[in-house]
Protein backbone atom coordinates (compact mmCIF):
# COMPACT_ATOMS: atom_id res chain seq x y z
CA UNK A 1 0.00 0.00 0.00
CA UNK A 2 1.52 3.23 -1.30
CA UNK A 3 0.90 6.19 1.20
CA UNK A 4 2.68 9.93 2.39
CA UNK A 5 5.72 9.49 4.61
CA UNK A 6 6.24 11.95 6.77
CA UNK A 7 9.59 11.38 8.51
CA UNK A 8 11.99 11.99 11.61
CA UNK A 9 15.29 13.15 11.45
CA UNK A 10 14.94 15.52 8.56
CA UNK A 11 12.70 12.92 6.01
CA UNK A 12 11.40 9.86 5.59
CA UNK A 13 12.57 6.75 3.19
CA UNK A 14 10.37 4.02 1.83
CA UNK A 15 10.75 1.18 4.08
CA UNK A 16 11.22 -2.21 2.19
CA UNK A 17 11.03 -6.13 3.96
CA UNK A 18 9.42 -9.06 3.49
CA UNK A 19 5.64 -9.67 3.36
CA UNK A 20 3.36 -8.31 6.53
CA UNK A 21 3.54 -10.00 9.26
CA UNK A 22 5.77 -13.20 7.74
CA UNK A 23 8.43 -14.72 9.74
CA UNK A 24 11.23 -14.87 7.22
CA UNK A 25 14.47 -17.15 7.80
CA UNK A 26 17.06 -14.82 5.28
CA UNK A 27 19.56 -17.15 3.84
CA UNK A 28 22.66 -14.73 4.20
CA UNK A 29 21.63 -13.89 7.51
CA UNK A 30 21.37 -17.24 9.33
CA UNK A 31 24.32 -18.05 7.91
CA UNK A 32 26.18 -15.00 9.16
CA UNK A 33 24.45 -15.58 12.70
CA UNK A 34 21.92 -12.82 12.28
CA UNK A 35 19.04 -15.51 12.96
CA UNK A 36 15.42 -14.88 11.85
CA UNK A 37 13.16 -11.98 11.81
CA UNK A 38 9.87 -10.32 11.65
CA UNK A 39 9.65 -8.93 8.55
CA UNK A 40 6.98 -6.36 7.15
CA UNK A 41 6.70 -4.61 3.80
CA UNK A 42 5.71 -1.41 2.57
CA UNK A 43 6.41 -0.22 -0.63
CA UNK A 44 7.89 2.68 -1.44
CA UNK A 45 6.97 6.56 -0.21
CA UNK A 46 5.16 9.33 -1.91
CA UNK A 47 6.62 12.30 0.18
CA UNK A 48 9.54 13.20 2.45
CA UNK A 49 11.25 16.20 3.70
CA UNK A 50 14.88 17.04 5.20
CA UNK A 51 16.16 19.73 7.49
CA UNK A 52 19.54 21.17 6.05
CA UNK A 53 22.29 21.59 8.43
CA UNK A 54 24.35 24.09 8.93
CA UNK A 55 27.48 22.74 8.91
CA UNK A 56 28.43 19.97 6.28
CA UNK A 57 30.66 17.08 8.39
CA UNK A 58 33.20 14.82 6.10
CA UNK A 59 34.42 11.80 6.62
CA UNK A 60 38.29 10.84 6.43
CA UNK A 61 38.72 7.33 4.90
CA UNK A 62 41.75 7.37 6.96
CA UNK A 63 39.77 7.65 10.14
CA UNK A 64 38.08 9.71 12.45
CA UNK A 65 36.11 13.18 11.69
CA UNK A 66 36.64 16.34 9.93
CA UNK A 67 34.87 19.53 10.19
CA UNK A 68 34.22 22.02 6.64
CA UNK A 69 32.40 24.88 6.58
CA UNK A 70 32.04 25.22 2.85
CA UNK A 71 32.26 21.98 1.55
CA UNK A 72 30.09 21.37 -1.40
CA UNK A 73 26.52 19.70 -0.91
CA UNK A 74 25.46 16.62 -2.79
CA UNK A 75 24.32 19.24 -5.34
CA UNK A 76 27.65 17.54 -7.67
CA UNK A 77 28.47 18.28 -10.67
CA UNK A 78 26.73 15.62 -12.79
CA UNK A 79 23.50 14.15 -12.54
CA UNK A 80 22.82 10.21 -12.92
CA UNK A 81 21.03 9.38 -16.23
CA UNK A 82 18.69 7.18 -14.24
CA UNK A 83 17.76 10.29 -12.15
CA UNK A 84 15.93 12.48 -14.85
CA UNK A 85 13.14 12.76 -14.09
CA UNK A 86 11.52 11.20 -17.03
CA UNK A 87 8.01 9.88 -17.60
CA UNK A 88 7.28 7.08 -14.53
CA UNK A 89 7.01 4.10 -17.19
CA UNK A 90 10.58 4.54 -18.17
CA UNK A 91 11.74 4.65 -15.14
CA UNK A 92 9.86 1.26 -14.20
CA UNK A 93 10.39 -0.83 -16.98
CA UNK A 94 13.42 0.71 -18.87
CA UNK A 95 13.63 1.85 -22.55
CA UNK A 96 11.95 -0.96 -24.21
CA UNK A 97 9.39 -3.75 -23.94
CA UNK A 98 8.73 -6.84 -26.12
CA UNK A 99 5.99 -8.36 -27.42
CA UNK A 100 5.54 -10.85 -30.35
CA UNK A 101 3.38 -9.86 -33.46
CA UNK A 102 0.04 -11.76 -33.43
CA UNK A 103 0.51 -12.47 -37.35
CA UNK A 104 4.25 -13.24 -37.67
CA UNK A 105 4.94 -14.35 -34.62
CA UNK A 106 8.28 -12.39 -34.36
CA UNK A 107 9.25 -10.65 -30.94
CA UNK A 108 8.57 -6.97 -31.33
CA UNK A 109 11.01 -4.39 -29.08
CA UNK A 110 9.27 -1.52 -28.63
CA UNK A 111 9.92 2.04 -26.84
CA UNK A 112 7.91 2.03 -23.64
CA UNK A 113 6.29 5.30 -24.34
CA UNK A 114 4.41 3.66 -27.65
CA UNK A 115 3.90 0.33 -25.74
CA UNK A 116 2.25 2.07 -23.13
CA UNK A 117 0.46 5.02 -24.60
CA UNK A 118 -3.18 3.50 -24.16
CA UNK A 119 -2.63 3.46 -20.58
CA UNK A 120 -2.84 6.62 -20.08
CA UNK A 121 -6.22 7.57 -17.75
CA UNK A 122 -5.95 3.72 -17.53
CA UNK A 123 -4.23 1.00 -16.13
CA UNK A 124 -0.60 -0.64 -16.02
CA UNK A 125 -0.87 -4.20 -14.59
CA UNK A 126 2.33 -5.81 -13.83
CA UNK A 127 2.05 -9.07 -13.62
CA UNK A 128 5.06 -11.01 -11.75
CA UNK A 129 6.21 -14.50 -13.06
CA UNK A 130 8.98 -16.58 -11.15
CA UNK A 131 11.20 -18.91 -13.65
CA UNK A 132 10.77 -22.43 -13.29
CA UNK A 133 14.37 -23.66 -12.79
CA UNK A 134 15.80 -26.36 -13.97
CA UNK A 135 13.53 -29.15 -14.90
CA UNK A 136 10.59 -27.48 -13.58
CA UNK A 137 7.92 -26.33 -15.82
CA UNK A 138 5.61 -22.79 -15.39
CA UNK A 139 3.44 -23.31 -12.39
CA UNK A 140 0.21 -21.26 -11.89
CA UNK A 141 -1.46 -21.91 -15.82
CA UNK A 142 -4.97 -20.97 -14.32
CA UNK A 143 -4.19 -17.65 -13.14
CA UNK A 144 -2.37 -16.54 -16.38
CA UNK A 145 -5.73 -17.90 -18.47
CA UNK A 146 -7.80 -15.96 -16.14
CA UNK A 147 -5.44 -13.07 -16.83
CA UNK A 148 -5.47 -13.59 -20.40
CA UNK A 149 -8.90 -13.98 -20.35
CA UNK A 150 -9.70 -10.27 -18.31
CA UNK A 151 -6.77 -8.39 -20.98
CA UNK A 152 -8.79 -9.37 -23.85
CA UNK A 153 -12.38 -8.53 -22.42
CA UNK A 154 -11.13 -5.14 -21.14
CA UNK A 155 -9.43 -4.76 -24.34
CA UNK A 156 -12.24 -5.47 -26.23
CA UNK A 157 -14.47 -3.40 -23.80
CA UNK A 158 -11.74 -0.27 -24.18
CA UNK A 159 -11.86 -0.11 -28.20
CA UNK A 160 -15.81 -0.10 -28.12
CA UNK A 161 -15.11 3.32 -26.20
CA UNK A 162 -14.48 6.68 -27.74
CA UNK A 163 -10.69 7.62 -27.91
CA UNK A 164 -10.10 11.04 -27.31
CA UNK A 165 -8.12 11.90 -23.68
CA UNK A 166 -11.05 13.61 -22.09
CA UNK A 167 -13.05 10.76 -22.59
CA UNK A 168 -10.53 8.29 -21.66
CA UNK A 169 -10.31 9.73 -18.40
CA UNK A 170 -14.29 8.94 -17.83
CA UNK A 171 -14.04 5.72 -18.97
CA UNK A 172 -16.54 3.58 -17.85
CA UNK A 173 -13.97 0.69 -18.44
CA UNK A 174 -10.17 1.93 -18.29
CA UNK A 175 -7.88 1.21 -20.91
CA UNK A 176 -5.94 -1.68 -19.57
CA UNK A 177 -2.28 -2.92 -20.29
CA UNK A 178 -0.20 -5.62 -18.83
CA UNK A 179 3.74 -5.70 -18.33
CA UNK A 180 4.99 -9.16 -17.98
CA UNK A 181 8.13 -9.49 -15.47
CA UNK A 182 10.09 -12.82 -14.69
CA UNK A 183 11.75 -12.99 -11.87
CA UNK A 184 14.90 -15.90 -10.78
CA UNK A 185 13.58 -18.05 -7.89
CA UNK A 186 16.97 -17.83 -6.39
CA UNK A 187 19.35 -14.99 -6.03
CA UNK A 188 21.73 -14.70 -8.77
CA UNK A 189 25.49 -13.73 -8.55
CA UNK A 190 27.37 -10.93 -10.63
CA UNK A 191 28.17 -13.44 -12.73
CA UNK A 192 24.39 -14.95 -12.99
CA UNK A 193 23.90 -16.91 -16.37
CA UNK A 194 20.17 -17.22 -17.77
CA UNK A 195 18.54 -20.91 -18.72
CA UNK A 196 18.24 -20.84 -22.35
CA UNK A 197 15.71 -23.80 -22.50
CA UNK A 198 13.84 -21.36 -20.02
CA UNK A 199 13.72 -18.49 -22.36
CA UNK A 200 12.35 -20.91 -25.17
CA UNK A 201 9.21 -21.53 -23.10
CA UNK A 202 9.19 -18.27 -21.95
CA UNK A 203 8.94 -17.04 -25.47
CA UNK A 204 6.54 -19.56 -26.58
CA UNK A 205 4.27 -18.40 -23.50
CA UNK A 206 4.80 -15.04 -24.18
CA UNK A 207 3.52 -15.52 -27.75
CA UNK A 208 0.53 -16.82 -27.04
CA UNK A 209 -0.84 -13.45 -24.90
CA UNK A 210 -0.97 -10.12 -26.45
CA UNK A 211 0.63 -8.25 -23.93
CA UNK A 212 3.68 -7.09 -23.08
CA UNK A 213 6.89 -7.39 -21.24
CA UNK A 214 10.07 -7.02 -20.01
CA UNK A 215 12.84 -8.49 -22.31
CA UNK A 216 13.98 -12.04 -21.17
CA UNK A 217 17.90 -10.77 -20.40
CA UNK A 218 15.91 -7.43 -17.86
CA UNK A 219 17.25 -9.58 -15.20
CA UNK A 220 18.62 -6.52 -12.77
CA UNK A 221 15.88 -4.59 -13.36
CA UNK A 222 13.48 -7.94 -12.77
CA UNK A 223 14.92 -8.41 -9.80
CA UNK A 224 14.29 -4.66 -8.08
CA UNK A 225 10.75 -4.61 -9.20
CA UNK A 226 9.86 -8.11 -7.13
CA UNK A 227 11.28 -6.71 -4.59
CA UNK A 228 9.55 -2.76 -4.94
CA UNK A 229 6.45 -4.82 -4.92
CA UNK A 230 7.41 -7.30 -2.03
CA UNK A 231 6.71 -10.16 -3.99
CA UNK A 232 8.22 -13.45 -2.39
CA UNK A 233 10.41 -16.69 -3.95
CA UNK A 234 8.40 -18.38 -5.89
CA UNK A 235 4.96 -16.55 -5.82
CA UNK A 236 2.99 -14.92 -8.22
CA UNK A 237 1.67 -11.99 -8.02
CA UNK A 238 -0.02 -9.05 -10.29
CA UNK A 239 -0.19 -5.53 -9.31
CA UNK A 240 -2.34 -2.63 -10.59
CA UNK A 241 -0.77 0.78 -11.02
CA UNK A 242 -2.30 4.28 -11.97
CA UNK A 243 -1.21 4.79 -15.64
CA UNK A 244 -0.75 8.68 -15.29
CA UNK A 245 1.42 8.32 -12.33
CA UNK A 246 2.65 4.45 -11.38
CA UNK A 247 1.01 4.88 -7.89
CA UNK A 248 -0.34 1.05 -6.70
CA UNK A 249 -3.98 0.87 -6.83
CA UNK A 250 -3.67 -2.60 -5.37
CA UNK A 251 -0.94 -5.16 -4.90
CA UNK A 252 -3.86 -7.71 -4.93
CA UNK A 253 -4.58 -8.18 -7.97
CA UNK A 254 -3.98 -12.01 -8.07
CA UNK A 255 -6.41 -13.03 -5.09
CA UNK A 256 -8.84 -10.16 -6.77
CA UNK A 257 -8.58 -11.87 -10.01
CA UNK A 258 -10.02 -15.26 -8.57
CA UNK A 259 -12.49 -13.71 -6.59
CA UNK A 260 -13.69 -11.57 -9.66
CA UNK A 261 -12.60 -13.28 -12.13
CA UNK A 262 -14.97 -11.11 -14.60
CA UNK A 263 -13.71 -8.35 -13.61
CA UNK A 264 -16.64 -6.59 -12.53
CA UNK A 265 -14.73 -4.58 -9.53
CA UNK A 266 -11.91 -3.68 -11.72
CA UNK A 267 -9.39 -2.29 -11.15
CA UNK A 268 -10.41 -3.15 -7.56
CA UNK A 269 -9.39 -0.37 -5.44
CA UNK A 270 -9.00 -1.19 -1.86
CA UNK A 271 -11.88 0.15 0.77
CA UNK A 272 -10.67 3.12 2.89
CA UNK A 273 -9.93 2.03 6.33
CA UNK A 274 -12.15 4.64 8.16
CA UNK A 275 -15.02 3.45 6.36
CA UNK A 276 -14.93 0.05 7.51
CA UNK A 277 -14.05 1.09 10.81
CA UNK A 278 -16.71 3.77 11.01
CA UNK A 279 -19.71 0.94 9.90
CA UNK A 280 -18.75 -1.13 13.20
CA UNK A 281 -21.55 -0.09 15.14
CA UNK A 282 -19.93 -0.53 18.72
CA UNK A 283 -16.47 -1.09 20.02
CA UNK A 284 -15.46 -3.20 22.98
CA UNK A 285 -13.40 -1.91 25.63
CA UNK A 286 -11.18 -4.06 27.84
CA UNK A 287 -9.54 -3.63 30.93
CA UNK A 288 -10.15 0.26 32.04
CA UNK A 289 -7.59 2.70 30.96
CA UNK A 290 -7.52 4.84 33.86
CA UNK A 291 -7.71 1.30 37.08
CA UNK A 292 -7.09 -1.64 34.41
CA UNK A 293 -10.49 -3.30 35.59
CA UNK A 294 -12.37 -5.51 33.68
CA UNK A 295 -15.05 -3.27 32.08
CA UNK A 296 -17.68 -4.44 29.63
CA UNK A 297 -18.12 -0.39 28.38
CA UNK A 298 -18.88 -0.49 24.51
CA UNK A 299 -17.58 2.91 22.67
CA UNK A 300 -18.27 4.08 18.85
CA UNK A 301 -15.77 4.72 16.62
CA UNK A 302 -16.58 8.39 17.20
CA UNK A 303 -15.05 8.65 20.64
CA UNK A 304 -11.72 8.04 19.58
CA UNK A 305 -9.74 11.11 18.92
CA UNK A 306 -9.78 12.83 15.87
CA UNK A 307 -6.26 14.15 16.25
CA UNK A 308 -5.37 10.00 17.60
CA UNK A 309 -2.55 7.75 15.99
CA UNK A 310 -4.39 4.55 15.29
CA UNK A 311 -2.78 1.06 15.53
CA UNK A 312 -4.35 -1.83 14.56
CA UNK A 313 -3.79 -5.01 16.21
CA UNK A 314 -4.04 -8.13 15.03
CA UNK A 315 -3.59 -10.67 17.20
CA UNK A 316 -5.06 -14.14 18.77
CA UNK A 317 -5.16 -16.23 22.13
CA UNK A 318 -4.07 -19.42 20.97
CA UNK A 319 -0.76 -17.71 19.29
CA UNK A 320 2.10 -17.53 22.09
CA UNK A 321 4.20 -14.66 19.99
CA UNK A 322 0.99 -12.54 19.99
CA UNK A 323 0.65 -13.42 23.53
CA UNK A 324 4.20 -12.28 24.24
CA UNK A 325 4.05 -9.15 22.56
CA UNK A 326 0.58 -8.00 23.92
CA UNK A 327 2.55 -7.65 27.42
CA UNK A 328 5.13 -5.68 25.93
CA UNK A 329 2.52 -3.57 23.70
CA UNK A 330 0.65 -2.94 26.98
CA UNK A 331 3.51 -1.47 28.61
CA UNK A 332 4.43 1.55 25.44
CA UNK A 333 0.50 1.69 25.20
CA UNK A 334 1.03 2.91 28.85
CA UNK A 335 4.33 4.71 27.99
CA UNK A 336 2.72 6.73 25.15
CA UNK A 337 -0.40 7.71 27.24
CA UNK A 338 1.65 8.98 30.14
CA UNK A 339 3.03 11.27 28.04
CA UNK A 340 0.32 12.89 26.75
CA UNK A 341 0.72 11.53 23.10
CA UNK A 342 -2.94 10.42 21.62
CA UNK A 343 -2.72 6.77 20.65
CA UNK A 344 -5.67 4.40 19.98
CA UNK A 345 -5.28 0.86 19.83
CA UNK A 346 -8.25 -1.13 18.05
CA UNK A 347 -7.99 -5.28 18.24
CA UNK A 348 -8.76 -7.22 15.52
CA UNK A 349 -9.27 -10.59 16.71
CA UNK A 350 -8.20 -13.84 14.88
CA UNK A 351 -9.44 -15.97 18.24
CA UNK A 352 -11.13 -19.23 17.62
CA UNK A 353 -13.93 -18.53 19.87
CA UNK A 354 -16.06 -15.69 21.91
CA UNK A 355 -14.51 -17.11 25.16
CA UNK A 356 -11.36 -16.97 24.17
CA UNK A 357 -11.88 -13.45 22.59
CA UNK A 358 -13.38 -12.12 25.89
CA UNK A 359 -10.84 -13.46 27.62
CA UNK A 360 -8.08 -11.79 25.21
CA UNK A 361 -9.79 -9.09 25.47
CA UNK A 362 -10.59 -8.32 29.28
CA UNK A 363 -6.33 -8.21 29.58
CA UNK A 364 -6.27 -5.52 27.20
CA UNK A 365 -6.63 -1.65 27.71
CA UNK A 366 -8.07 -0.74 24.40
CA UNK A 367 -10.78 -1.03 22.11
CA UNK A 368 -11.60 -4.40 20.38
CA UNK A 369 -14.18 -5.06 17.30
CA UNK A 370 -16.87 -7.20 18.63
CA UNK A 371 -15.83 -11.09 17.97
CA UNK A 372 -19.50 -11.48 15.57
CA UNK A 373 -17.83 -8.39 13.79
CA UNK A 374 -16.18 -11.11 11.45
CA UNK A 375 -16.92 -9.60 7.89
CA UNK A 376 -15.09 -6.17 9.36
CA UNK A 377 -12.17 -8.63 10.72
CA UNK A 378 -12.14 -10.25 7.39
CA UNK A 379 -11.97 -6.88 5.47
CA UNK A 380 -9.43 -5.36 7.51
CA UNK A 381 -7.20 -8.57 7.35
CA UNK A 382 -7.24 -8.51 3.25
CA UNK A 383 -6.52 -4.73 3.05
CA UNK A 384 -3.38 -5.26 4.68
CA UNK A 385 -2.55 -8.28 3.27
CA UNK A 386 -2.16 -10.08 7.07
CA UNK A 387 -0.39 -13.43 6.64
CA UNK A 388 0.89 -13.47 10.04
CA UNK A 389 -0.01 -12.50 13.58
CA UNK A 390 0.79 -10.66 15.82
CA UNK A 391 0.88 -7.77 13.54
CA UNK A 392 0.29 -4.55 14.37
CA UNK A 393 -0.04 -1.67 11.61
CA UNK A 394 0.21 1.89 12.43
CA UNK A 395 -2.06 5.24 10.92
CA UNK A 396 -2.53 8.64 10.76
CA UNK A 397 -5.74 10.18 11.97
CA UNK A 398 -6.64 10.41 8.11
CA UNK A 399 -6.47 6.66 7.73
CA UNK A 400 -2.75 6.88 5.78
CA UNK A 401 -0.35 4.08 6.12
CA UNK A 402 2.41 5.16 8.89
CA UNK A 403 3.74 1.73 9.08
CA UNK A 404 3.17 -2.41 8.76
CA UNK A 405 6.01 -3.16 11.35
CA UNK A 406 4.92 -1.51 14.34
CA UNK A 407 5.50 -4.82 16.08
CA UNK A 408 9.08 -4.23 15.14
CA UNK A 409 9.19 -0.66 15.80
CA UNK A 410 7.87 -1.20 19.71
CA UNK A 411 10.86 -4.19 20.11
CA UNK A 412 13.32 -1.94 18.84
CA UNK A 413 12.15 0.93 21.16
CA UNK A 414 9.89 -0.12 24.06
CA UNK A 415 9.90 3.25 25.74
CA UNK A 416 8.39 4.67 22.59
CA UNK A 417 10.72 7.61 22.04
CA UNK A 418 10.27 7.51 18.36
CA UNK A 419 6.64 7.51 18.46
CA UNK A 420 4.99 7.17 16.26
CA UNK A 421 7.65 5.98 14.07
CA UNK A 422 7.28 7.71 10.75
CA UNK A 423 9.99 6.41 8.58
CA UNK A 424 13.41 8.12 8.58
CA UNK A 425 15.94 9.15 5.80
CA UNK A 426 18.54 7.48 7.61
CA UNK A 427 18.53 4.54 9.40
CA UNK A 428 20.89 2.48 12.09
CA UNK A 429 22.21 -0.94 10.87
CA UNK A 430 20.02 -2.68 13.35
CA UNK A 431 19.24 -6.93 13.45
CA UNK A 432 15.99 -6.11 11.33
CA UNK A 433 17.33 -3.54 9.30
CA UNK A 434 20.08 -6.05 8.09
CA UNK A 435 16.96 -8.64 7.18
CA UNK A 436 15.97 -5.59 4.53
CA UNK A 437 19.46 -5.08 2.98
CA UNK A 438 18.98 -8.86 1.55
CA UNK A 439 16.44 -7.31 -1.07
CA UNK A 440 17.26 -3.48 -1.42
CA UNK A 441 20.31 -1.72 -2.25
CA UNK A 442 21.49 0.37 0.31
CA UNK A 443 24.88 2.98 0.72
CA UNK A 444 25.71 1.94 3.99
CA UNK A 445 28.48 3.99 6.04
CA UNK A 446 30.61 2.37 8.43
CA UNK A 447 31.75 4.15 11.21
CA UNK A 448 33.59 3.52 14.91
CA UNK A 449 30.45 4.91 16.65
CA UNK A 450 32.79 5.57 19.52
CA UNK A 451 33.71 9.09 19.71
CA UNK A 452 30.45 11.79 20.73
CA UNK A 453 27.78 12.88 18.33
CA UNK A 454 29.90 10.77 15.11
CA UNK A 455 26.29 8.98 14.72
CA UNK A 456 24.04 12.21 14.16
CA UNK A 457 27.12 13.54 12.33
CA UNK A 458 27.02 10.97 10.46
CA UNK A 459 23.18 11.23 9.51
CA UNK A 460 23.67 14.99 9.18
CA UNK A 461 25.49 14.45 5.70
CA UNK A 462 23.56 11.19 4.77
CA UNK A 463 20.18 13.22 5.45
CA UNK A 464 19.72 15.60 2.32
CA UNK A 465 21.87 12.75 0.05
CA UNK A 466 18.79 10.10 0.96
CA UNK A 467 16.12 13.33 -0.19
CA UNK A 468 17.80 14.34 -2.92
CA UNK A 469 18.21 10.53 -4.85
CA UNK A 470 14.48 10.23 -3.71
CA UNK A 471 12.84 13.32 -4.90
CA UNK A 472 15.01 12.83 -8.61
CA UNK A 473 14.32 8.96 -8.53
CA UNK A 474 10.78 8.39 -6.55
CA UNK A 475 10.61 5.02 -8.10
CA UNK A 476 13.74 3.04 -6.99
CA UNK A 477 14.36 1.80 -3.46
CA UNK A 478 17.62 2.82 -1.80
CA UNK A 479 18.61 2.86 1.62
CA UNK A 480 21.12 4.73 3.18
CA UNK A 481 22.22 3.02 6.34
CA UNK A 482 24.58 3.63 9.56
CA UNK A 483 26.67 1.02 10.90
CA UNK A 484 28.34 1.82 13.95
CA UNK A 485 30.48 -0.37 15.88
CA UNK A 486 27.91 -3.23 16.69
CA UNK A 487 27.78 -7.14 16.65
CA UNK A 488 25.49 -6.37 13.67
CA UNK A 489 28.23 -4.61 11.59
CA UNK A 490 30.74 -6.56 12.27
CA UNK A 491 28.43 -9.59 10.93
CA UNK A 492 27.78 -7.70 8.16
CA UNK A 493 31.59 -6.66 7.31
CA UNK A 494 32.57 -10.52 7.86
CA UNK A 495 29.63 -11.46 5.63
CA UNK A 496 31.44 -9.00 2.47
CA UNK A 497 34.29 -9.52 3.41
CA UNK A 498 35.79 -5.88 4.06
CA UNK A 499 38.60 -4.62 5.89
CA UNK A 500 38.37 -3.19 9.20
CA UNK A 501 38.75 0.14 8.74
CA UNK A 502 36.41 3.32 9.29
CA UNK A 503 34.80 5.28 8.10
CA UNK A 504 33.94 3.21 5.02
CA UNK A 505 31.73 3.79 2.29
CA UNK A 506 30.00 0.78 0.82
CA UNK A 507 26.91 0.28 -1.61
CA UNK A 508 25.64 -3.01 -0.67
CA UNK A 509 23.66 -5.00 -3.26
CA UNK A 510 22.57 -8.23 -1.92
CA UNK A 511 19.90 -9.04 -3.79
CA UNK A 512 22.16 -9.00 -6.78
CA UNK A 513 24.99 -10.76 -5.14
CA UNK A 514 27.35 -7.37 -5.05
CA UNK A 515 28.78 -5.05 -3.01
CA UNK A 516 30.87 -2.02 -4.03
CA UNK A 517 33.59 0.18 -1.54
CA UNK A 518 34.52 3.99 -2.18
CA UNK A 519 38.08 4.21 -3.12
CA UNK A 520 40.31 4.20 0.31
CA UNK A 521 41.79 7.47 0.82
CA UNK A 522 38.76 9.34 -0.62
CA UNK A 523 37.27 11.85 1.77
CA UNK A 524 33.51 10.89 2.35
CA UNK A 525 32.08 14.34 1.80
CA UNK A 526 28.41 15.04 0.85
CA UNK A 527 29.54 15.56 -3.00
CA UNK A 528 31.89 12.24 -2.86
CA UNK A 529 29.02 10.57 -1.21
CA UNK A 530 26.26 11.79 -4.22
CA UNK A 531 28.80 11.07 -6.75
CA UNK A 532 29.16 7.78 -5.83
CA UNK A 533 25.23 7.58 -5.55
CA UNK A 534 25.30 8.37 -9.33
CA UNK A 535 27.88 5.67 -10.28
CA UNK A 536 25.66 3.35 -9.46
CA UNK A 537 22.71 4.91 -11.00
CA UNK A 538 24.93 5.06 -14.32
CA UNK A 539 26.40 1.80 -13.96
CA UNK A 540 30.11 2.84 -13.63
CA UNK A 541 30.68 1.11 -10.06
CA UNK A 542 33.01 -1.58 -10.08
CA UNK A 543 31.06 -4.22 -8.39
CA UNK A 544 32.88 -7.51 -6.23
CA UNK A 545 30.65 -10.55 -5.82
CA UNK A 546 29.54 -12.11 -2.71
CA UNK A 547 30.62 -14.95 -2.01
CA UNK A 548 27.67 -17.09 -0.34
CA UNK A 549 28.82 -19.34 2.28
CA UNK A 550 25.61 -21.36 1.52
Amino acid sequence: MVTDRRGNFGGSLRPAGGAPGHFVEDEWLAASGFGSFSEHHQPAAASRSVARVDRKSAFSSSGGLRWYRNSRTCDAERAPAAMSGAPWFGRRFGPRLLKFDGASGAPLSLPVEKALRRAHHGVVGVYLVPLPDAGMRYANEDCGQRLKRLYDRLLLAAEQQPQTAADDENASCPRFEVVQVCFPRRPPTINYTLDQKAKGEYDSRLASVSWYALPFDSIERSIRLRHHYGVRDGEFALVLLNGDTGSVITNRGHDRLLQDEQGNEFPWKPENVLNILQQIPQYVSGRSEDNFVESNRTRSFEDIAKDSILGLYFSAHWCPPCKAFTVQLIKTYAAIKESGRKFEVIFVSSDRSADSFSHYVSTMPWLAIPYEEEAARVRLASLYAIRGIPSLILLNNDGSLITEDGRGEITDDPKAMNFPWFPKAVNLLTARMAAKLQRYPAIVLFIDGEEDGEIELAMAVLAPISQKVFDENPDESLLFVIAPDSDTSESLREYLKLDDVSPLLTLVDISLGRYAVMEYGKEITERAIMNFVSRFYDNELVFSPVECTS
